[in-house]
């Protein structure tokens, strides 16, 4: 068995470092690797929070590794190869914001997907007339589909609708619409279209974690957990699978905080 490599992601400022604290501390036994990839093109700093100064030290290694979209499919596989030489059968434990680039970089062995509790829907799902627009673009355009569905070929303009890249085709009739609407393609690509792009994500991941602070916690997050809930239904996810928790990741007293961490230790100590 070698290595066991988990992919955290999420929007950017949404606690994907204290989750990852919490799974060193609390998850994981033994050696832990920690990567944080970052995009040359966004021009961050090397986010080095996990290893503060006078901090307990709780990772075997720590690394920024800043990446070219062109070239990230050779850039992982190198770093983790670089701590597959010191420790064969470590745990590797991957940060990353919602670059779409990075979703089939490397065939992760678990996904973890992090979010912040929404203030509106429309943070994480796409208003009715930003979905149909998306989808009548995605059916015209096959950049802009490999990019919905697989996270593929997307660059900064597929993300605002613009129709003039688009391929000239015929528009669907009504009838090839419904036909098409109803086949599993067309259903599950209706489904994904109703996200974010930066949320795309969480649809291929094991846990889905909204972190809600307690002024977070209202009718709004209600609502967009019964949204994901029903989203991964409809796209086949098995409930026992793909778990989504929303829950307060600072507050050690929260229940669905605990579950969450039973959650991850079932998968991630059943690698070892």
């Amino acid at each position: 068995m070698g290595l066991c490599v988990t992919f955290v992601s999420g929007v950017h400022r949404c606690g994907k470092t204290t989750l990852l604290k919490l799974i060193r501390d609390q998850v994981v036994s033994g050696p832990v690797h920690y990567l944080r990839l970052t995009c040359r093109d966004n021009g961050s700093t090397p986010p080095l929070r996990l290893c503060d100064p006078g901090e307990k030290q709780g990772f075997a290694s720590s690394d920024w590794v800043a990446y070219d979209r062109e070239r990230i499919f050779e850039i992982l596989p190198e770093a983790l190869g670089a701590i597959r030489r010191h420790d064969r059968h470590g745990q590797v434990l991957i940060e990353a914001d919602a670059d779409p680039h990075l979703r089939h970089a490397f065939p992760y062995d678990h996904r973890v997907f992090v979010m912040p509790a929404p203030r509106q829907l429309d943070e994480v799902f796409r208003t009715p007339r930003q979905a149909a627009d998306a989808f009548k673009q995605v059916l015209n355009d096959t950049t802009v589909f490999a990019s919905e569905i697989f996270g593929l070929f997307a660059d900064e303009g597929t993300h605002d609708l613009d129709s003039s890249s688009s391929e000239e085709r015929p528009d669907l009739t009504d009838s090839q619409m419904r036909s098409f609407l109803n086949s599993p393609l067309g259903d599950e690509l209706a489904s994904r279209i109703q996200l974010q792009p930066a949320y795309h994500g969480l649809t291929e991941s094991d846990v889905v974690v909204i972190n809600s602070l307690p002024d977070q916690a209202g009718p709004v997050l209600r609502q967009c957990v019964e949204r994901i809930e029903c989203l991964l239904s409809r796209l086949g996810h098995d409930p026992q699978r793909t778990r989504l928790f929303a829950c307060n990741l600072l507050d050690p007293t929260d229940v669905r905080r605990a579950e969450l961490l039973d959650a991850l230790a079932c998968f991630l100590r059943s690698e070892r």
